[in-house]
């Protein structure tokens, strides 16, 4: 009888597999490449990222630089979003960041990953210090970033993964800035006069640029900017026109 579960256990995840195997094609070179870029060394944070419990697991936090319920990463058979429970708090730009490792997704870690997360997602897990600057001492969880990578494109990791993390530290940027702009990187807001780095650094890149990195669209607002700063932040509701 436990053989029998067993086998039929194996048969469905393959069948679940089949779903999302577009996501998990990756080439042991890549993930070897991936590893050798990341693992096992610190970087220093260029945005700032929300954190809170990793879907169904309460054992690690999910970071990511857009607000949670703009999260999609996981979806139910009939195609419904599954967000991520609600934000905690921040982690501020410029805070210290080890990558403990990268969990590819491969039929073992997708069986046993909870089955309310995104099991067919490689999970970066993360180390964060307890604050930003020299700080040494680190925030006891772990935390996950799952990795928008495709099949067989670590040069895609490596542009995504330098936009959000940096070899040197980002503190002596950050403090070069205003203080009303540095409040606002730290609170994830946008305000006038704020710089085009300092913009992403706040809300992460957005969901497209238009007019040669003039408008910025993010899902909740929409940024204009006049040579590289702030000009103008619309507010978008369901009632605003396109």
């Amino acid at each position: 009888m436990n053989q029998t579960l067993s086998k039929c256990k194996w048969v469905f995840a393959i069948l679940l597999l089949s779903g999302c195997i577009h996501q998990m094609e990756l080439s042991k070179q890549t993930m070897k490449k991936v590893d050798s870029q990341v693992v096992k060394k610190t970087f220093w944070l260029k945005q700032s990222l929300y954190f809170g419990q990793f879907y169904d697991d309460n054992r690690y936090f999910l970071v990511n630089p857009s607000p949670f319920d703009e999260v999609m990463y996981l979806k139910m058979p009939d195609g419904q979003n599954v967000l991520p429970p609600d934000t905690k708090s921040i982690i501020p730009v410029g805070t210290k960041v080890t990558v403990q490792t990268i969990e590819w997704p491969d039929l073992h870690n997708y069986l046993n990953r909870p089955i309310f997360t995104p099991r067919s997602m490689p999970w970066m897990k993360l180390r964060f210090a307890l604050d930003r600057g020299q700080v040494s001492l680190l925030r006891p969880q772990t935390f996950i970033y799952l990795l928008p990578i495709n099949a067989d494109n670590a040069d895609q990791f490596e542009t995504w993964f330098h936009s959000i993390f940096s070899e040197t530290d980002t503190n002596a940027w950050f403090l070069g800035l205003t203080p009303e702009v540095q409040k606002a990187v730290l609170e994830k807001r946008v305000v006038k006069g704020m710089p085009r780095e300092a913009l992403v650094a706040a809300l992460g890149e957005p969901h497209s640029w238009e007019n040669g990195f003039e408008i910025a669209n993010y899902k909740k607002q929409v940024v204009v900017l006049a040579n590289n700063v702030v000009t103008k932040i619309q507010i978008l509701n369901p009632s605003t026109p396109e």
